[in-house]
């Protein structure tokens, strides 16, 4: 699953969503903080120009396949085994991605 980032257009769309085995938010180009966090938000926030935390809530909404109860049950043990690893805020309701940045996605 990897989260497309455009801050020149302040969007972000979540793309491959069966792709459950990896995890990483790509962005368009370069971009400053601010530019980022605008378009993250609300999916996401930026930590750092290198990661995010991404809202668990929020990602499976933007997925769109609540529906799907096999796929539900892969995207929780996704998220299990990101808090196995730590990869998750205090709060429990956020996953860290790592940023990774493209000149050209599409």
């Amino acid at each position: 699953m990897l989260i497309h980032v455009f801050p020149a257009r302040q969007h972000a769309e979540v793309r491959q969503v069966d792709d459950l085995g990896r995890f990483s938010v790509v962005v368009a180009g370069d971009a400053s903080e601010e530019e980022l966090e605008r378009a993250l938000t609300p999916l996401a926030r930026l930590e750092s120009r290198t990661h995010a935390w991404v809202y668990i809530e929020r990602l499976r909404a933007a997925c769109g396949r609540d529906d799907d109860a096999e796929w539900s049950q892969a995207f929780e043990a996704m998220v299990g085994f990101a808090v196995s690893k730590g990869w998750v805020d205090e709060t429990g309701t956020a996953l860290r991605a790592h940023l990774v940045y493209e000149s050209a996605v599409g």
